[in-house]
């Protein structure tokens, strides 16, 4: 059985409770969730025996995985998957901050690689996946942001997997009208291509309505934001652009942050 290391860096959530991931995400960043999910569903279809190794010892995963704590992010992930033993892959956050982070220097050279980007990525580090012979793959999590990478360097050695998620069956729902959009209110996050979208979709649509969940206080809380107290002032001005400064009148609503 193939092993694989899941390279979480929780640094920044502390004290989840990871330990069922079909229970749904809690409150954690959408690509923690993710790292943790995909790894409990590999361990427990028993296609791969799967090591996540993170940072932060308040955090608390499956009983499918084998856990490890770096103390030493990231210098001790040579020392750390040495001794694991044989590792056939290791999945990293493909992020802009990866080259600079060491972390590629710090996992040794025969351990191939394979990068997870989770938001759109600059151009200086598409650059640099391409260059890094280690990371074999770079695997968007959806078609569109594959597409919009199509021009890069590392464009022969990328793919896109739609990313899995739990979702209880529902009896009707061919006949609901209402869609939420869950996330930080950044343009990275891509909401305002949504909101040019939305018009043509209410004209097809006219009964469609959609609750907007979340805000740029999610990880900046002390951004300046604008009329919507959502987003910064810029970002809110294009949004409401698309939706003709009235969001009401198109289904819209906006709640910011909601709950932790």
């Amino acid at each position: 059985m193939r092993s694989i290391a899941f390279l979480l860096d929780d640094s920044n959530v502390h004290a989840a409770d990871l330990t069922d991931p079909k229970s749904g995400n809690p409150a954690v960043g959408g690509t923690e969730y993710n790292f943790v999910s995909l790894a409990d569903e590999l361990a427990t279809r028993g296609l791969a025996r799967i090591i996540l190794i993170h940072r932060n010892r308040t955090n608390t995963f499956p009983n499918t995985l084998a856990v490890v704590t770096d103390d030493d992010y990231p210098r001790g992930l040579r020392r750390l998957l040495n001794q694991i033993g044989p590792i056939d892959c290791v999945v990293v956050r493909g992020h802009d901050s990866l080259p600079a982070a060491r972390v590629m220097d710090s996992i040794p050279d025969r351990i191939p690689v394979i990068a997870w980007a989770h938001n759109h990525l600059r151009s200086t580090t598409l650059s640099y996946l391409a260059r890094c012979e280690q990371i074999k793959r770079v695997v968007y999590v959806g078609r569109e942001q594959c597409a919009l990478a199509g021009g890069a360097p590392c464009h022969f050695k990328s793919t896109y997997i739609p990313p899995g998620f739990y979702v209880a069956p529902r009896p009707n729902g061919r006949k609901e009208q209402r869609a939420v959009y869950i996330g930080s209110l950044v343009p990275q996050k891509g909401f305002h291509r949504l909101a040019r979208l939305w018009p043509h979709i209410r004209r097809a649509c006219p009964s469609a309505e959609i609750d907007v969940i979340g805000s740029v206080g999610v990880y900046y809380p002390d951004r300046q934001r604008g009329s919507l107290g959502v987003a910064s002032p810029s970002y809110e001005k294009l949004i409401l652009r698309y939706l003709r400064n009235d969001p009401a009148e198109y289904g819209v609503c906006f709640h910011g942050k909601m709950g932790t």
